[in-house]
């Protein structure tokens, strides 16, 4: 067997490895508390969000920007966007849950990305964040090359190194950590629709869910 043929294997395993982790993480569950729920179904000030704004429902995603298992997530999530059965009437917020003791450059993409979201470009980031996950976490300068996102996204760069670094964002961070963990979150990614974890085998099956959600005036 060539050398390409063998990374593609490699790759090809890997891939359905993470996809695996991502199915396990989202099906191997415990039913939440009432509390849980209820702590949930209040959005905190600032959380970045995206679909619908005003949607009866929402969905969070507890999530770590250096997991592989959120980059398929991610990927998914994204598919999602041009599918107005559910964006029309799904609110969609995304919350920080950094793993830093297994993902060193967690929190640092973190603080990038809400820095970014100062300047009403925290998708934006995430996308090229999660999109070349590989590369800046494999060790380097993850915090430069964070930066240089930043300045492909034509962002005023005196206020990103200002605020990447500021307590703000920092507490911010650590604020959704401390809510997810309050919640039952122990993994990434996590996803609660409207309070509660979902249970689904697949992500057609949470697609499915979405739909039959949004549907619900």
């Amino acid at each position: 067997m060539d050398k390409n043929k063998i990374f593609i294997t490699i790759a090809s395993v890997a891939g359905l490895f993470v996809f695996m982790v991502a199915a396990y993480l989202m099906t191997s569950r415990s039913q939440q508390p009432e509390e849980a729920v209820a702590l949930l179904q209040t959005i905190p000030a600032g959380a970045q969000t995206k679909w619908a704004k005003d949607g009866k429902h929402t969905l969070i995603k507890f999530s770590d920007y250096q997991c592989p298992a959120c980059a398929f997530a991610h990927d998914f999530v994204k598919g999602l966007d041009s599918d107005p059965d559910i964006t029309g009437n799904i609110k969609f917020v995304y919350m920080h849950f950094p793993l830093i003791g297994i993902h060193p450059f967690a929190n640092d993409a973190a603080f990038a990305a809400e820095a970014a979201g100062k300047q009403g470009k925290f998708f934006e980031m995430s996308d090229m964040i999660f999109e070349n996950q590989q590369t800046w976490s494999s060790g380097g300068d993850a915090k430069g090359t964070f930066r240089k996102y930043a300045e492909d996204l034509g962002l005023n760069m005196e206020q990103y190194d200002t605020d990447v670094a500021s307590n703000e964002i920092k507490t911010k961070v650590a604020e959704d950590a401390a809510r997810g963990a309050q919640a039952g979150v122990n993994g990434t990614p996590t996803f609660f629709l409207d309070g509660r974890r979902v249970n689904v085998r697949s992500y057609d099956a949470f697609r499915k869910l979405l739909k039959e959600t949004a549907a619900q005036k």
